[in-house]
């Protein structure tokens, strides 16, 4: 699995869809009822100055329950409790990830190498 296509899953989680012409993507948070945005590039949540901005974002998204187990997962993902408060963008990227089931823990291990 590639950064790319772990930021499509997340951004997928957070409600972009592709258009049916391929080209643009959406996010309808009223459902296809509007208003809603095209654009051409999605969030980077995995790098760049804003990443942690948009994982921030994604991470509000979270139920209680599932918050309670990234949180363990991204002590998982970071080696340490220490380590995990200042965790970088890909690290609660693949946090994130492992919580929603959107990748295994093989992808993971392949992502942080």
């Amino acid at each position: 699995m590639t950064h790319i296509e772990l930021n499509i899953k997340i951004c997928e989680a957070r409600g972009w869809t592709i258009t049916p012409c391929g080209r643009l993507w959406t996010q309808d948070p009223a459902g296809l009822r509007g208003p809603f945005r095209l654009v051409d590039e999605l969030p980077n949540h995995i790098t760049g100055i804003e990443a942690l901005g948009h994982m921030h974002k994604a991470e509000k998204l979270l139920t209680d329950e599932q918050h309670s187990e990234y949180r363990g997962r991204l002590v998982e993902v970071c080696d340490s409790l220490a380590d995990a408060l200042c965790a970088s963008a890909l690290q609660r990227a693949v946090a994130f990830a492992l919580t929603l089931n959107l990748i295994t823990n093989e992808e993971a291990e392949e992502l942080l190498k």
